[in-house]
């Protein structure tokens, strides 16, 4: 979809009016329906992404679980590889707000590592950490045993930093080559 230079302007200044209501007035229901109109407006996909996060996180604030979580799954599949205003992609952002399940923490553990996004080595290491915490993500049974144990091949932290320079050369190989 192309973008209507009259709609873009159009969203900006419907889009500071819900970020207004919600932010500065705490009315997250009108903030919700400014949210609401960006996103039916003829806009860009990485508009309409950031109005549905927008409205994900009105939907948490008005508890209304269900509505969130439909929205932040659509986000995690529809708009995952987009970015939202602090360079996260919308994969990870939905994926930490849904239910953190064993397959969706292993889907996000191997994405990082695989270098599905390109990210700083900063934001590989802080997303791995939410990731990892104290019970690694995506290991073999042996190896979360060996972790319990104190095996330092299977420390979560380690495999953190391995997996953050891993990332990192990745990064410098494609900027390279």
């Amino acid at each position: 979809m192309s973008e209507d230079p009259a709609g873009g302007k159009k969203y900006v200044a419907l889009f500071r009016e819900a970020e207004d209501q919600e932010l500065r007035l705490d009315h997250p229901e009108q903030a919700l329906a400014g949210y609401r109109r960006c996103y039916e407006l003829p806009t860009v996909a990485s508009l309409k992404a950031l109005a549905s996060s927008r409205m994900a996180r009105c939907f948490q604030k008005l508890n209304r679980p269900s509505a969130a979580e439909q929205a932040y799954r659509t986000l995690l599949e529809n708009d995952g590889d987009l970015r939202d205003l602090s360079h996260r992609p919308y994969a990870l952002a939905a994926g930490f707000e849904l239910e953190q399940t064993p397959a969706r923490q292993a889907q996000l553990y191997r994405d990082l590592v695989r270098g599905r996004w390109e990210l700083s080595a900063e934001q590989v290491e802080y997303f791995l950490s939410r990731l990892v915490g104290s019970e690694p993500v995506g290991l073999h049974p042996v190896d979360r045993c060996r972790t319990h144990h104190g095996h330092p091949s299977a420390d979560p932290r380690r495999l953190a930093r391995v997996a953050v320079e891993s990332a990192s050369l990745g990064l410098r190989q494609r900027r390279f080559s």
